[in-house]
């Protein structure tokens, strides 16, 4: 099976301020025919730890691209500042040009700062 593996840090000086900080996934379909659809499947567990994902499934019709929105915002800290860290771990499937095996696995890693709390 062949793996997609993304990484996205987000900036620790914006969750020294309690900020949100939004970044975009564009999926794509770049065929002519036929839809795909993707899936990330441990969003919930993300979640859990700052990182809303939206939407954390969907339908990619021919020649488009969904948009997924990851924002992260940092949840309260304890006495020590930490980094949350999580793979969301997903896959895509169908679409043109489609894998050999039907699906890709995509990985992937979210990194975000918990500053301690004083």
């Amino acid at each position: 099976t062949d793996t997609i593996t993304l990484e996205k840090m987000f900036p620790q000086s914006a969750a020294e301020r309690k900020e949100a900080v939004s970044h975009e996934l564009n999926i794509g379909n770049c065929g002519s025919a036929g839809a795909g659809d993707f899936s990330l499947d441990n969003a919930s567990e993300a979640a859990a730890l700052g990182f809303q994902v939206e939407p954390a499934s969907g339908k990619v019709d021919a020649g488009s691209k969904v948009p997924v929105t990851i924002t992260y915002t940092p949840p309260a800290g304890g006495p020590l500042s930490v980094w949350n860290e999580i793979v969301l771990q997903g896959s895509l499937r169908g679409g043109t040009p489609a894998a050999a095996s039907g699906s890709v696995s995509l990985q992937v890693r979210l990194r975000g700062f918990v500053p301690a709390q004083l």
